[in-house]
């Protein structure tokens, strides 16, 4: 027996174990170049065969495997280079407003601003001060029985000085009640108003400014005096009243 005979005999061996070890495999896969190939045995466990031929046109031949502990892991590989940047997402909703943070510190003073345009002249004032001048004294003591309701007493009248404060500007009347029922006396002004007084006082005209009755009338003079007129409501026997007016004059 030659030695090729031998080997062969010794193949078929090996080929015949093999073909027990994989009996009843329902598939193997085995390139013809394939020096390796991937079998399923019967309980569908994977295991890896080694398939090889002695001489071109020889059938192949497969031995199973044995599954060796598994070793150690490699060293990681390099990394590699870094991608591109992606595209910018769409902008998110925006989110709910904050607190309101703690007040800064209160700033420096700014420049001060350029001066305005002068405003218009006002209106020219008195050149001096105002006086109160006291007009005329009327006095009122009732009969002992009263005075009437409703009974008119003489215009008390007070003129502005010819010089220095000639115009009046304003003016008023005071009530003065005196007796031993005083107190329940009612005494009122009736009117008042200011007006150009002609003639020597206290004998002299006051005349109501402006003249007329119509709604805007402007006096063409300005006014000198202010007269004030009284009435009586009512005026216990024996007590007396006294109304005087009083004028405010100026240059």
């Amino acid at each position: 027996m030659t030695l090729k005979l031998l080997s062969r005999v010794v193949a078929l061996g090996g080929a015949c174990a093999v073909a027990v070890a994989v009996s009843g495999l329902p598939w193997a896969d085995a390139s013809p170049r394939a020096r390796f190939a991937e079998v399923e045995s019967a309980n569908g466990e994977k295991q890896v065969a080694h398939c090889f031929h002695f001489d071109a046109g020889d059938p192949q031949v497969c031995t199973v495997l044995l599954k060796g502990a598994r070793g150690p892991q490699g060293r990681n590989g390099k990394r590699g280079p870094k991608g591109h940047t992606g595209r910018t997402g769409a902008t998110g909703p925006t989110g709910l407003t904050g607190a309101t943070g703690p007040t800064g510190l209160q700033g420096a003073t700014g420049p001060t601003g350029p001066v305005g345009p002068q405003g218009i002249q006002g209106i020219q004032g008195a050149p001096g001060h105002t006086v109160v001048v006291a007009g005329t004294l009327v006095t009122k003591v009732a009969v002992v029985t009263g005075e009437p309701q409703g009974e008119e007493l003489t215009p008390s009248v007070a003129v502005c000085p010819a010089s220095g404060t000639p115009e009046a500007y304003g003016g008023g009347v005071q009530i003065q009640k005196s007796g031993t029922e005083s107190g329940g006396d009612v005494v009122t002004i009736e009117q008042h108003m200011l007006g150009t007084y002609t003639g020597t006082f206290p004998t002299g005209t006051f005349s109501v400014l402006p003249a007329g009755t119509t709604p805007g009338t402007v006096s063409t003079v300005a006014a000198n005096a202010y007269q004030g007129q009284a009435v009586v409501s009512q005026l216990a026997g024996g007590d007396t009243v006294t109304v005087q007016a009083y004028v405010v004059c100026g240059p």
